[in-house]
């Protein structure tokens, strides 16, 4: 039986046995042959990494009575609260790679019944914070930058958005963007001031308004009589006031504007209501029983600095503070306890005690605290020798401590770094990433922001310090705790916990020395008490001494010789062996001198004491190893230049040199063998005195004027007590 062949029409291209299989979100294909099998489905054509994700039919083919209806088919868990958008939608999800859309800024959300949470599909939505850098944001919510700029930031990068200002969300700042416009200073500025125009429509046609003139005056028609009856005092109704209003002529006609029956206002005359002129205004007043209201009172400022009684100990400290971060080995003041319980709560503290009243156990407390929040700390000074000082104690306490100066840069790892408050300035400006872990700011010897050149600074970083950053500011000589913390507390809008102590814990006392021999080495006078009495007896009495020893050296020497009130290098040297064999003799050693007005004199008074030395044989063998092993790290040649060869001679005699014209290893090795009270005489400028804990019994000033840049001034009361 011979087959017939049957003639099929050829195959279009939607029949051909191939199919195009998408994979993943990627954007891959793979091309698949040959027809699906007897009984098989075609496949797929798209498919996700792990497969299509479940979703349920639509409602309409009884979905909702399938879950509620049948108790065996288990329900879906209840939509969660969450950043993914319900969107309303049904049907079987598309691909989520289609489509063109920003790349990194789209997240797969749920779309599902909000009284069921059945899911029904997925959306596309776009994330608002993706795409930020610190190139074009100032949000914490940008991304970290390179490891290598994240502790000093770079000079590219925008800073974070200061705290106490409100930050603007994207919108307002785009919306801000569209509406700016780009001025030409050249051709679009205006020549004519807006109101010009007005005042055109407003002039006459027969008089023009000259430049100096008097402005012509609106004319207004007389009041008509039903009003003149009823009086001003009386209400008025809606059809005098119509009458009254289509009497107004605004152009100036001439002739007609009157009512009628009543002759118009002369040409030129200007008629005004019966209160127009202060006259009749205030007899109005007076027939209504009326007077102007008066103006409402200002509203109360808001309260920004809280303060705290620290005069009694808090009693139930131990209960409330059961498991403290920090314990010390002494039991804390009052002011210490209740700034204890101000950081425990996340409070941002002033404290405001006295010299020597233990304000550095606040500091240890909150490194401690963010030690354990696993968080960091900020500590900062005024000054290099401050640092360096916080820098050795606080390695000792807590370890994991850090050094960042000009010229120093230790571990800039750890979770507490020192710095002076210039270099944390630079890191706001630069947005360095260790903001976004800082937990506290210690301002050390605040008051420095009264500083007339570098005050400036420490107001920049309490005003571009972050929101989440808390502060601690410490000083001993501000006067006015209250109103500075409430300006703190305004600019930042966080409120301040004020502490304060009543008096100081060491006493300070003031004397007068006049002596400038060994015969008169003990002519000390007391001028001020620790009470802060002044004492009248002890000030005639200097002032006799004086007079007594420069009447004997006139009758001596002549009339025309030079006083005793004279400043020669002899003269000076017998000063200084005169009053420190009278401090020895008293035990008052250490001792630091200051000299405000040039560091040259620091040196040349340590050169005068050619022939004291003020330490022992065993002190002197621990001077030698320890400025030995300080100086190893020095090459062979700089160990012989004359400034380390003339400190190694002073040392090992107990005198000291601090000033800004000695090498920064050598001031480090007085600072370190004056703390362990091995130096017993330092001559030091004011760069020594901002704050630094050193264990000095007498503090001396060999001149209360110095040069603040411009001239020579007095020194300033405050400037005084932080020095003592």
């Amino acid at each position: 039986m011979e087959l017939e062949r049957i003639a099929l029409p050829p195959r279009g291209p939607l029949e051909l046995p191939l199919a195009l299989l998408e994979l993943g979100c990627a954007g891959r294909f793979e091309l698949l042959t040959g027809p699906p099998g007897p009984g098989e489905a075609p496949p797929p054509r798209s498919t996700l990494p792990q497969g299509l994700p479940p979703f349920a039919p639509p409602p309409g083919v009884g979905a909702g009575a399938a879950v509620f209806g049948d108790p065996r088919v288990a329900a879906p868990p209840p939509a969660r609260a969450s950043p993914q958008v319900l969107a309303a939608g049904a049907g079987a999800p598309g691909p989520l790679c289609a489509g063109a859309h920003p790349g990194g800024r789209g997240a797969a959300g749920r779309a599902g019944t909000p009284h069921s949470g059945a899911l029904r599909g997925f959306t596309e939505e776009l994330l608002p914070d993706v795409g930020l850098s610190a190139k074009n944001s100032l949000s914490l919510r940008r991304p970290p930058g390179p490891p290598g700029q994240s502790l000093r930031g770079s000079a590219t990068n925008f800073p974070f958005w200061p705290g106490g200002l409100d930050e603007p969300s994207l919108e307002q700042i785009r919306t801000h963007g569209d509406e700016e416009e780009d001025v030409d200073f050249e051709t679009d500025l205006l020549v004519t001031p807006p109101w010009a125009e007005t005042w055109r429509r407003l002039q006459t046609p027969s008089a023009m308004w000259i430049h100096g003139a008097e402005p012509p005056r609106m004319q207004v028609p007389p009041i008509s009589l039903p009003a003149q009856r009823r009086g001003w005092g009386g209400p008025l109704s809606l059809s005098s006031l119509l009458e009254t209003l289509d009497t107004f002529d605004l152009g100036g006609g001439r002739g007609r504007g009157g009512l009628r029956g009543h002759p118009g206002p002369r040409q030129g005359a200007a008629l005004h209501p019966p209160c127009a002129t202060p006259t009749a205004w205030k007899r109005c007043c007076r027939r209504r029983r009326w007077s102007p209201p008066p103006p409402p009172p200002e509203p109360p400022e808001e309260q920004w600095a809280i303060p705290i009684d620290a005069s009694t100990p808090v009693e139930d400290f131990d209960q409330r503070i059961p498991d403290p971060a920090f314990k010390w080995p002494f039991v804390p003041d009052p002011f210490q306890q209740q700034a204890v319980l101000c950081l425990e709560q996340g409070h941002s503290l002033l404290v405001a005690a006295h010299t020597s009243a233990g304000k550095t156990a606040v500091a240890e407390y909150a490194i401690a605290l963010a030690q354990r929040h696993m968080t960091r700390t900020i500590y900062t000074s005024p000054i290099k020798a401050l640092s360096n000082q916080k820098f050795r104690d606080f390695k000792t306490t807590f370890g994991d401590v850090g050094l960042l100066t000009g010229d120093v840069q230790l571990r800039p790892e750890a979770s507490c770094l020192i710095m002076t408050t210039e270099i944390l300035r630079s890191m706001l400006y630069n947005g360095s990433d260790v903001i976004r872990e800082l937990e506290w700011v210690i301002f050390d010897e605040v008051h420095y922001i009264n500083d007339a050149e570098r005050g400036v600074v420490w107001e920049e970083v309490l005003i571009m310090l972050p929101e989440h950053v808390k502060l601690i500011l410490l000083s001993a000589t501000i006067p006015n705790a209250l109103e500075f913390a409430q300006w703190v507390g305004r600019t930042k809008r966080r409120r301040l916990r004020v502490i304060s102590t009543r008096q100081r814990p060491v006493p300070l006392e003031h004397f007068l020395y006049t002596g400038n021999s060994p015969r008169t080495r003990h002519q000390l006078f007391l001028l001020l008490d620790a009470r802060g009495n002044f004492s009248t007896q002890g000030y005639y009495a200097a002032v006799e001494a004086k007079k007594e020893r420069t009447s004997k050296h006139a009758q001596t020497f002549g009339a025309k010789q030079p006083t005793m009130g004279g400043t020669g290098p002899g003269q000076d040297r017998g000063v200084w062996l005169a009053l420190l064999g009278l401090l020895r003799e008293r035990e008052q050693l250490p001792v630091v001198a200051f000299t405000f007005s040039r560091s040259s004199r620091c040196d040349e008074h340590a050169d005068a004491l050619g022939s004291l030395d003020l330490v022992s044989s065993a002190e002197k063998g621990r001077i030698r190893l320890f400025f030995q092993r300080c100086i190893a790290r020095l090459r062979g040649s700089d160990r012989r230049l004359p400034q380390v060869l003339r400190m190694a001679e002073l040392l090992q005699r107990g005198i000291g040199v601090h000033h800004g014209g000695v090498l920064p290893l050598l001031k480090e090795v007085v600072e370190m063998l004056f703390s362990q009270g091995l130096v017993k005489v330092l001559f030091a400028t004011e760069t020594f005195a901002m704050g630094v804990n050193m264990p000095a019994r007498t503090v001396v000033f060999d001149s209360i004027r110095k040069h603040d840049g411009n001239n020579f001034r007095d020194l300033l009361p405050g400037k005084g007590a932080a020095v003592g």
